[in-house]
């Protein structure tokens, strides 16, 4: 895990915290990965029907996300 990302959880639910700098989200996507890969070793489904991810943007620029 790096310092830019990090895990929550609460009862059933996860949530993946995660800082992208300059454009470049592959520690982001990384830490996703890893998680999928320990839930699918651990025996554990993860529901992507209720999976969302929110993308909160401090920049004053604006700029479009890709899903």
């Amino acid at each position: 895990m790096t310092h830019d990302c990090c895990i929550v959880k609460y009862a059933d639910d996860t949530t993946v915290v995660g800082l992208i700098r300059d454009d470049n989200d592959l520690a982001y996507r990384e830490e996703v990965e890893q998680l999928v890969d320990w839930c699918n070793l651990n025996n554990l489904v993860l529901n992507v029907d209720k999976t969302k991810e929110i993308i909160v943007d401090f920049r004053r620029t604006q700029r479009s996300h890709t899903p």
